[in-house]
């Protein structure tokens, strides 16, 4: 391999542990307990939807995900309108709106209505389509609103309709291949079992990982950096190259970054510090290590160590990694409670709005 410098080494350690530490938290950034607990709304939501099918466990629903023909094509649709609903349900304008979506999977025209503490009341109809602009129903009215991925704006916008961008046809197939990867995985639950918030997420957590820098990460890094592949692509490529050839004789240098993220949950905040560890392989030890020689790395990296043998570097990051896990399952034990909080405030707010409603003689 030719023309390893400096830069693109900084680089490579500086990109790659950002994105592992993002994954780290991928399951649920802003609410690591309320993701595991939209994961079960979501399937009992679904649940609803296909009375006909069983959908009680994780292993019922791959069995019908995988299997039946038809539904990760109904699936892929209810996805895109329950993500929909909960990006809306986020936005500070929205905190006196309601947002209702239908058990029924064939409910003609409209997907999803809304309704505000105002009176007001407004429709969508949802359509995600990836290839090709999508023919509104005749029995969506024009007054509703149709939710549609950017590409498709136009061609709505043509048939008559007010349309409004959620997503492109990447983010969209992006976020169908996650729901697969989790059916698959058997992490799709449709039950409340709090106790395992932390296992769930440790297996999609990088709360201290391992990876292996070498001649074929760099090529992949390449491919990344150059749009050839993807962030997701990268990551797997990197992450089995690490658990094929990192921790082996092969390995003679190493670097090891601590990564501070920012978790936030319902009322709560912390800070936990994720190592990863690169087990720099013998091949290109000597760039990396006269890489670091002179300090430069500072201007990019202020909290990497460089470690001439690997097994101090494996200690050093066993504490810490134990350290992280234990920050985290604190932070998923408080979040937990928190949610279970914000769930009856909402349950709370909900009663006020229909109570008015009674007082007024009927929905605003």
């Amino acid at each position: 391999m030719k023309n390893i410098d400096k830069k693109e080494i900084f680089e490579f350690l500086s990109d790659t542990s950002q994105l592992l530490s993002k994954a780290a938290v991928a399951i649920g950034s802003n609410n690591i307990a309320a993701a595991y607990a939209e994961n079960v709304e979501f399937w009992q939501w679904i649940q609803r939807n296909f009375e006909g099918m069983d959908l009680s466990s994780s292993e019922a629903i791959a069995a019908e995900f995988l299997e039946k023909e038809g539904f990760q094509t109904q699936i892929a649709g209810k996805l895109y309108e329950w993500e929909w609903v909960n990006a809306e349900r986020g936005q500070l304008s929205n905190l006196f709106s309601r947002f209702e979506l239908p058990d029924d999977p064939s409910a003609p025209g409209i997907d999803v209505t809304e309704r505000t503490l105002l009176g007001g009341t407004y429709e969508y109809q949802l359509k995600s389509y990836t290839s090709g602009t999508p023919d509104i129903a005749d029995t969506t009215p024009h007054s509703a609103t149709v939710v549609t991925n950017s590409e498709n704006v136009i061609g709505v916008q043509k048939q008559g309709y007010n349309a409004e961008a959620f997503m492109n046809e990447n983010s969209i197939n992006e976020s169908r291949q996650e729901l697969e990867e989790l059916v698959r995985d058997g992490d799709a639950t449709p039950n409340y079992e709090f106790g395992d918030i932390t296992e769930t997420i440790a297996k999609g957590a990088f709360l201290g990982t391992a990876v292996g820098l070498g001649t074929e990460a760099l090529m992949s890094y390449r491919e990344y950096k150059s749009g050839d592949i993807n962030s997701r692509e990268y990551l797997s490529r990197v992450l089995k190259s690490g658990a094929e050839r990192g921790i082996t004789a092969g390995a003679t240098t190493g670097v090891m970054i601590p990564i501070n993220v920012m978790l936030t949950g319902v009322g709560i905040t912390s800070l936990i510090t994720i190592p990863i560890a690169f087990l720099v392989h013998h091949t290109i030890a000597a760039p990396v290590s006269a890489a670091f020689g002179k300090g430069e790395y500072k201007s990019i990296l202020q909290e990497a160590k460089i470690y001439d043998n690997t097994s101090a570097m494996m200690s050093d990051f066993g504490i810490l990694a134990y350290e992280t896990t234990t920050s985290f399952s604190r932070f998923v034990a408080k979040s937990e409670q928190s949610n279970k909080d914000f769930v009856v405030a909402r349950k709370n707010f909900d009663d006020s709005i229909s109570a008015i409603e009674k007082m007024l003689g009927g929905k605003f």
